[in-house]
């Protein structure tokens, strides 16, 4: 919200403030939706649906519902991305799957997100993470898509 208000009003949240929901979604049931996800996608091989357990996150530490704070007030700002991979190719290799998660980690911690849940389905991430007031959701969404850290 504040990126799209700035544009058109630079000093809009020039004062403390504090933002704590917006929209209708809520943290749970976000959560138990990426928690139900290999129900919604199962592979035909069971072995295969089998080895994808290893390859998810589940950051207990990242409580997404705490308040954080800025120099200008405290906030909730988390996001739900889904990535899918072009032509939803199936990708099932552990190499890249392995790359892909670790991946996703190393991007959080240099952008200082909490990253709380990740799903790495054969055609598809999903991930629940929180984010600095600073970056807009495009920003933050860019930044899990460029390969150059």
């Amino acid at each position: 919200m504040q990126h799209q208000i700035r544009k058109q009003i630079p000093k809009a949240f020039k004062e403390n403030y504090s933002i704590k929901s917006i929209g209708s979604a809520k943290l749970d049931v976000v959560q138990h939706y990426l928690d139900t996800q290999f129900e919604h996608h199962p592979m035909a091989d069971p072995e295969v649906q089998a080895r994808f357990g290893k390859y998810q996150i589940d950051n207990v530490h990242a409580d997404l519902n705490s308040l954080r704070r800025s120099a200008h007030g405290e906030f909730l700002y988390n996001l739900h991305l889904v990535f899918v991979h072009a032509g939803r190719w199936r990708e099932i290799r552990d190499d890249r799957l392995t790359r892909s998660r670790d991946l996703i980690e190393r991007i959080a911690v240099k952008k200082k997100h909490l990253l709380s849940k990740a799903r790495l389905l054969p055609d598809h991430i999903h991930l629940t993470l929180g984010c600095d007031v600073k970056e807009s959701p495009m920003e933050v969404a860019l930044g899990y898509l460029r390969i150059d850290d």
